[in-house]
């Protein structure tokens, strides 16, 4: 209780019918100030003085009243609710319980308390219509409840005030206290609780990935972790592994935004979830677990990888059809924002058998049976062996190698001419990529172009094959003469849909200034079909380069002649499946026909490939075919070797040319002679 309160007069209401009685209260509970008053004034007239203010109870030791009169009971209860409303309340109130004609003073008191809880009361009467028994069952046994019977002692009076008025404040100070403490709690006990929902949240994020709200790696650990260890218990049950990886995911992100991409991911994680949540409910299995209770789930790494854990399965084959599931369902087709795409999965699925000893080992096995479906093709599903394991770690050792490939000037270029099926000269050349690799020689483009191709070195790899094409464009013209040769290189996907790459294009065209109509873009029908509303504008970019669209290997995919006039295509590439055994089959014979036809009407040229025996290039040239390529008439050589080939075919057709002159000249003679 600070000095302030303590020093302010005691508020004291006084409730009794007579006016004597009230006379009385004021004689004793205002001497204190008259006495007071009276003291300084003989003290300033003895002393001359000014009289002083008066000392306050810190200081005498004497408590100050302030006084309120109430006749009736009613009357009481009203100036307590006005006191209430002006936040400055009664301390101390002295009932009478007699007051005709109102309410008397239990009823009084009651009322009182329901208006100020904390008043104090001091029962002081005469005569009473209630015993003390009677007030108790009435009122209560309370701690702000006192009695006194008239006539009473000015002392006692004084006293009960006094110490009624003290215990108020002190009760009031305390409940101050209390709250005040009260409150403090409520803080504490709030800023706690936001804690632990930070901590919440905090582990929450570090074991869920923020955009799919799937559980993560950190997670995913932890689960394999505690089925490891409980392993034994569930013996005669299996759990398996699946990792799964888009198909050309980046491909989206590239060309339509990672807006786009984000939400992709989404909905792929949605329908995992549905899912396993499908195959759960069918084997009566409870989803709802805490973070360290073994269960099935499926999980985020990062990226575009997502796992599916499925514990204890019943059976091997039932992992691997719920696999074959996923695949299937991720398949279908999204809508996102407008657009509708339809995405591949690779899958790996791997078992936690004898051989599997640690999760990481069971990661492991997933993810290199995932990396092996994806170079099996897309939309594969791949289970994994042991044999698997060596095969893997040659895929990653090759990723390896590719990335310092153009460093090591490991690359190399062959070139195959392409000649015209008419009279034999040569039109142009396809550069084929080769890799010399330090210690396993020459690989193959199908094993090395694929791994570029997914981990996206393809792009680095790709711009160095133009450039060198253009370096060869130059050396074959100064060579040819007056006749253009063209070179043609392979294109994929992942570099037609690249935003960046017709402006790659024009650049290395410009700095080598090079024509565009010397170089021509070979790309398969699949790229073409599998998005044609994606690439046809990108085509058109490209040829308005100058640059020539060659499909390769067309009739091993599923595009159609009666779709051609779609997209900006100068030449068809048969492919060498046909030529090779147009010899042997009838059909193929008449198909290769039709083709020719159908593309000579769209004003397309035809070039057959893989032409080795005359036979096939005398029916090619008999169907009226425009060019070839073959080893009948050339493998694939370095280019000085084919600089060297079109120069002996340059001096041969000179030779006939004067081989034809000069006969012409002995029959022009002869002619004569015998006119």
């Amino acid at each position: 209780m600070n000095n302030e309160s303590a020093n302010r007069p005691g508020r004291i209401l006084l409730v009794d019918d007579q006016q004597s009685i009230h006379d009385a209260y004021r004689t004793v509970l205002l001497s204190n100030d008259t006495q007071s008053s009276e003291l300084d004034d003989l003290e300033a007239e003895l002393f001359g003085d000014a009289p002083t203010a008066p000392a306050s109870t810190g200081t005498t030791g004497l408590m100050t009243f302030e006084l309120t009169h109430a006749l009736q009971g009613v009357q009481a209860v009203e100036l307590t609710s006005q006191a209430i409303a002006a936040n400055n309340p009664f301390e101390v109130a002295f009932v009478d319980m007699r007051m005709p004609p109102g309410i008397d003073g239990l009823e009084t008191i009651v009322r009182l308390w329901q208006v100020d809880p904390s008043l104090q009361v001091i029962i002081c009467t005469a005569f009473s219509d209630y015993s003390w028994p009677q007030i108790i069952e009435r009122l209560g046994h309370r701690d702000n409840l006192l009695f006194v019977k008239k006539p009473f002692a000015s002392e006692e009076v004084l006293q009960l005030a006094m110490a009624m008025t003290q215990k108020h404040r002190t009760s009031v100070a305390s409940q101050l206290r209390l709250q005040q403490l009260q409150n403090a709690n409520d803080k504490l006990q709030e800023e706690i609780g936001q804690r632990k929902t930070a901590e919440s949240e905090l582990q929450h994020a570090a074991t869920h990935d923020h955009l799919t709200k799937l559980p993560n790696r950190n997670y995913l650990k932890n689960i394999l972790a505690e089925q490891f260890r409980r392993r034994e218990q569930n013996s005669d049950k299996c759990d398996a592994l699946i990792f799964l990886d888009l198909d050309n995911f980046k491909l989206i992100n590239d060309s339509l935004g990672h807006i786009v991409g984000d939400e992709l991911l989404v909905q792929i994680a949605q329908r995992l979830q549905d899912s396993l949540t499908s195959i759960c409910n069918d084997a009566a299995t409870d989803l709802e677990h805490d973070s360290h209770t073994p269960h099935s789930l499926v999980a985020r790494l990062g990226g575009d990888e997502f796992v599916v854990f499925l514990a204890n399965v019943e059976t091997e084959a039932l992992a691997i059809r719920f696999a074959e599931t996923i695949r299937d369902d991720l398949i279908n087709s999204y809508v996102l924002t407008n657009q509708e795409l339809s995405v591949g999965t690779s899958l790996g699925i791997a078992f936690a058998n004898a051989d599997v000893t640690t999760p990481e080992d069971l990661m492991r096995n997933a993810d290199l049976a995932m990396y092996r479906a994806k170079f099996s093709g897309k939309r594969c599903l791949a289970v994994f062996d042991r044999n698997m394991h060596s095969s893997v770690l040659k895929q990653l050792e090759m990723e390896a190698s590719l990335r310092t490939v153009l460093q090591e000037e490991a690359l190399r270029m062959v070139y195959q001419p392409i000649f015209s099926v008419k009279d034999g000269t040569v039109t142009g050349v396809e550069s084929l990529l080769r890799w010399h690799h330090p210690e396993h020689g020459l690989i193959s483009p199908a094993e090395f172009i694929p791994v570029a191709e997914e981990t996206g070195l393809i792009v680095p790899i790709g711009r160095w094959v133009l450039e060198e094409a253009c370096r060869t464009v130059k050396r074959l013209n100064r060579v040819a003469g007056q006749r253009p040769i063209s070179v043609s290189v392979n294109v994929s996907k992942r570099q037609i849909i690249d935003p960046g790459f017709v402006l790659m294009l024009d650049k290395i065209l410009k700095s080598f200034d090079v024509s565009g109509k010397l170089l021509n873009l070979e790309i398969t029908e699949s790229l073409i079909m599998e998005n044609p509303e994606h690439i046809v504008d990108r085509l058109h970019e490209i040829r308005n380069l100058g640059v020539e669209l060659h499909m390769d290997d067309f009739g091993t995919g599923h595009s159609s002649l009666s779709c051609l006039h779609r997209f900006p295509i100068d030449v068809l590439k048969i492919d060498r499946s046909f030529v090779s055994t147009m010899e042997s089959n009838v059909d193929y014979e008449s198909i290769i026909h039709a083709i020719i036809t159908l593309a000579h009407n769209l004003g397309v040229t035809v070039t057959a490939e893989g032409i080795e025996t005359q036979r096939q290039l005398r029916r090619l040239r008999d169907l009226e075919c425009d060019l070839g390529q073959g080893y009948y008439f050339s493998e694939p050589k370095s280019l000085d070797e084919v600089i060297g080939l079109m120069l002996r075919l340059e001096q041969s057709a000179a030779s006939d040319r004067t081989a034809l002159t000069s006969s012409q000249l002995t029959a022009g003679r002869s002619d004569l002679e015998t006119c």
